[in-house]
Order: structure tokens, then C-alpha cells, then sequence
């Protein structure tokens, strides 16, 4: 029994000094993780993929509004203005995000260095490239399937009564003067 905790002790403290002595990345392998994975170009992607799931949320929108499943001309109209200005605020909001410094500064606070240059190795061989290059496929497809869920009915009244539910409580106390 005593040899089982020593055992365990030991390993569980080698795994503390391994996280302890992880170094740090170095700018240029984070710089080259970066353009082997291609994030800047799957982060294009999905925006200009995340495009058509605004425009399907448009009209989606529109239709809610007028009660219309099929949108005459000027409701098609609506859906196209409102669809860009959602596609708008969307890159905007990236464009003050400093995409390219957020991501560098993403890799640095999460990858030692060993995790970077194995990540590397893995995005140099053609099986890395291929999975790498489906990721926006992935982000792409869950942000429909989620958009596809907020919008069905049933998430829709569960959403309204949660939100009743909050009012009721925030009711319920006494205002700030």
C-alpha cells in the first residue's frame, strides 16, 4: 500500500515539474504553426461561410415578422438589407478584434513550445494538411445546426418562457432609485 501512494505521489509530482518547466513558445513557432494551420485563411472562410448563415437568419427574421413563409419583393428586399448589416457588424466586430494578434497571443497562452513543434510536425504531413483544411467545414456546419436549433419553434417558446421566468424574478425586487 505504501509503495502504491510513493508511486503515486512521484508520478503525480513529475506531471507538476513537467507543466512547471513546459517553455514557453518562441514567436517564430508560433508564427509558423500559425501559417501551416492556416488559421487566418479558415477564419476568412468561415466569415465568408458565416455570410450565408446571416443571410438564411435574415429571412428567417423577416419571415418571423411578417408571418409570410414565402417573401414577396420588398420583404426580400428587407432580408437582403438586414443580411448585410448583420454581415457588416460581423466584420466590424473582427476587424477591432486584431484577428491576427489575438490568434498569435491564443497560442502563446495555450502551447508550450514541445506542443507547438509536434503540432508542426503533425501540420507538415499531408494528413495534417487534410484535417486542417475540413476545420471550417466543422465550425461551419455546427454554426448552422445551431442556428437551425435557436430557430425551430419549440427552443423558440423555450426561450420566451425562460425569459418570462427572469422578468417574473427581476419583478419581484425592488428597483434601484
Amino acid at each position: 500500500m505504501l509503495k502504491k501512494v510513493l508511486l503515486t505521489s512521484t508520478l503525480i509530482a513529475s506531471s507538476f515539474l513537467n507543466v512547471a518547466f513546459a517553455s514557453a513558445p518562441t514567436d517564430t513557432s508560433v508564427q509558423q504553426a500559425i501559417q501551416l494551420s492556416h488559421v487566418n485563411e479558415m477564419l476568412n472562410e468561415s466569415v465568408k461561410n458565416l455570410g450565408s448563415v446571416l443571410d438564411q437568419q435574415a429571412i428567417k427574421i423577416v419571415q418571423k415578422r411578417t408571418g409570410h413563409e414565402t417573401l414577396n419583393a420588398q420583404e426580400q428586399k428587407a432580408a437582403q438589407d438586414i443580411g448585410q448589416i448583420l454581415k457588416n457588424n460581423t466584420n466590424n466586430l473582427l476587424q477591432q478584434a486584431d484577428m491576427p494578434l489575438l490568434i498569435s497571443n491564443l497560442f502563446k497562452k495555450y502551447y508550450s513550445e514541445d506542443e507547438l513543434q509536434v503540432y508542426i510536425k503533425f501540420l507538415s504531413t499531408p494528413e495534417g494538411q487534410s484535417i486542417n483544411k475540413k476545420q471550417p467545414l466543422v465550425v461551419q456546419e455546427t454554426v448552422q445546426n445551431v442556428m437551425n436549433i435557436l430557430s425551430n419553434k419549440q427552443t423558440q417558446t423555450a426561450q420566451q418562457q425562460a425569459s418570462q421566468q427572469v422578468a417574473d424574478i427581476l419583478n419581484s425586487l425592488p428597483k434601484a432609485k
